[in-house]
């Protein structure tokens, strides 16, 4: 699977047959509402779901589930930016709860998981300017803790309400935040 990140492109998100190369099938993703640069640099993630694996990508203006074999759309939900249109960070997803923090000064937010087509009304709470983050933070107990390159900090953001909990200098970071063994 892959997804155009160009900023000012189209977006889609694609699945390609490994031994042709062709498209196994496109989804393209609806123009945003800002209008300016756009892009989606956002790892997917394959996960199950309400019984279901689901492709789970965040792209410039939402976070959107593919049916895997057709990349038919399960569900989305808006996060909308006052910059650009842009989602580095990978969406994080822990206890039926799924954060996403965009970049370059993007949106984010935490909605509770399940249903299908448009399932804003589950957003949990939303910020539409963030400081600028491109890695992938952790969650850990309820936590997510994620790096930013501007100011050059690492925060600590509690998933149910979006409040920062702390915030120290820790140097510029691009890469992502990994937890391993507890």
């Amino acid at each position: 699977v892959i997804q155009n990140c160009a900023p000012g492109a189209k977006s889609f998100m694609a699945a390609f047959d490994l031994e042709t190369g062709r498209d196994l099938w496109r989804t393209d993703e609806p123009p945003t509402k800002n209008g300016g640069t756009r892009g989606t640099w956002s790892t997917p993630i394959i996960v199950k779901l309400d019984g279901q694996e689901q492709i789970v990508n965040f792209q410039p203006s939402r976070v959107v589930s593919y049916r895997p074999d057709n990349g038919e759309i399960i569900w989305f939900c808006h996060v909308e930016n006052k910059k650009g249109d842009l989602a580095y960070s990978s969406a994080i997803i822990s206890d039926g709860i799924l954060m996403a923090q965009g970049g370059y000064l993007g949106g984010g937010a935490a909605f509770k998981l399940g249903g299908t087509g448009d399932i804003s009304k589950n957003q949990l709470w939303h910020k539409p300017v963030n400081p600028q983050s491109i890695g992938t933070g952790v969650i850990i107990d309820g936590h997510l803790y994620i790096p930013d390159t501007q100011p050059s900090t690492i925060r600590c953001i509690e998933m149910a309400t979006g409040e920062v909990k702390w915030e120290e200098r820790a140097g510029s970071y691009w890469g992502s935040i990994v937890m391993a063994e507890g």
